[in-house]
């Protein structure tokens, strides 16, 4: 299956891996997060996530996007947070 943000989403998303692979953020779709929360988190599942990015993705205090596995992420929007995009698997951006 797959996961489609198109509108205003209040972080954090907390992905699945069976619902939310790959991820699509349109260029109408935002995730804003608060606190110390991640804009997009993929907790500790063990999925190679494939996230694309044309929107709008920020965390104040966490990071835009953190993912425990490997990912290809594709960004043509704008990710900000402590640390834009953390790859604790590797991967590419």
């Amino acid at each position: 299956m797959s996961r489609t943000i198109s509108s205003s989403t209040t972080g954090p998303v907390v992905l699945n891996a069976v619902t939310d692979n790959p991820l699509t953020i349109t260029s109408t779709g935002t995730v804003t997060s608060s606190g110390s929360s991640d804009g997009i988190d993929g907790g500790s599942n063990a999925a190679t996530w494939t996230i694309s990015n044309a929107g709008k993705v920020s965390a104040s205090g966490g990071a835009g996007i953190s993912l425990a596995s490997s990912a290809v992420v594709s960004n043509t929007g704008s990710i900000s947070g402590v640390d834009a995009v953390v790859l604790h698997g590797g991967g590419s951006v």
